[in-house]
């Protein structure tokens, strides 16, 4: 198993930007192990801190306007946002929530931020993973997952076959029941929107 995390922690260990300190951006959501062993110290306080870690948002908030002051006074310090989950929604249950991933587009395109992004869709990940098993042959690979943004589009440009699982996230975004089909026309409408098409679709993940 190799997690986004993971590879935000890499990053964060080699430190080539000679960081000091981090800004824990959700202390209820940051886990000491995403702290660990890593050559800074951390803190609370935006004023104190060289760049900023966000993992997610509380899931009993699952609102972002509480956070915008403390974007808004990043941004105001050009602090860096390091964003270790690209997801923008997660699902659980029958309902979504933020993800980390929206965090960080809003900390861009609202307050003129800027935000480095570890794990899908973005290439390093995957070219990690293929490094790291001895990949030669890169269509052998299976991307599965229920977003077109990240899973399809970053399996897909990074050599991978794909498979979308409609009944996740995509299902809840358009009302149709967990691992149920999604009508043909609504997914090729998140299709031509992301710009990236799956070479297999599947309801539910499972044998």
């Amino acid at each position: 198993v190799y997690t986004s995390g993971e590879e935000g922690w890499h990053y964060l260990s080699e430190n080539p930007e000679g960081w000091e300190k981090g800004l824990i951006f959700e202390p209820n959501t940051s886990s000491s192990e995403m702290h660990s062993g890593l050559p800074m110290d951390f803190t609370e306080k935006v004023e104190q801190a060289d760049f900023a870690l966000v993992i997610g948002i509380d899931y009993a908030i699952n609102d972002l306007e509480p956070y915008k002051p403390r974007l808004e006074a990043m941004a105001k310090r050009k602090l860096p946002l390091v964003c270790v989950n690209p997801d923008r929604w997660v699902r659980a249950g029958d309902q979504l929530f933020i993800c980390a991933g929206l965090v960080a587009q809003t900390y861009e395109e609202e307050f003129g931020g800027t935000s480095h992004y570890f794990g899908k869709p973005f290439s390093q990940v995957y070219q990690t993973l293929a490094l790291r098993h001895g990949i030669e042959d890169l269509s052998r690979v299976l991307a599965i997952g229920d977003l077109v943004e990240t899973d399809v589009k970053g399996g897909s440009q990074a050599g991978f076959k794909s498979c979308l699982i409609e009944g996740g996230v995509l299902a809840t975004q358009n009302a149709v029941a967990h691992g149920q089909s999604i009508p043909d026309a609504k997914l090729e409408a998140e299709f031509e929107r992301v710009g990236a098409r799956p070479d297999y679709v599947s309801p539910l993940f499972r044998p």
